[in-house]
């Protein structure tokens, strides 16, 4: 983020969450519409990734090497993850014993 103001609009749905990968692209979940919007710095969006249920509640980089993004989904009450080419810039899961091998 460069400086404070609107990035961009969405219509109808409310980001819950928003975290940043380690290049400064933002992740924003969007409730309802169950996507995860990645915008540049800049704010443009980028690309919407679909997800397998409508609810995301939260978002957060990890795995051995940042790069696998966990969503938990109220609708189901499940988590699910997918991966991405860049790290977090932040994460907070360390990968189990069985995915460092």
């Amino acid at each position: 983020m460069q400086s404070p103001g609107i990035m961009t609009a969405f219509k109808r749905t409310r980001p819950l969450v928003k975290r940043f990968d380690d290049f400064g692209n933002l992740f924003v979940a969007r409730i309802l519409k169950g996507t995860i919007a990645v915008l540049t710095p800049q704010g443009k969006l980028t690309r919407e990734i679909k997800l397998t249920a409508k609810e995301p509640t939260n978002l957060a980089f990890g795995g051995h090497d940042g790069k696998t993004i966990f969503v938990t989904q109220r609708q189901g009450g499940f988590i699910e993850s997918f991966r991405t080419d860049r790290p977090g810039r932040e994460y907070c899961f360390q990968a189990c014993a069985e995915e460092r091998k």
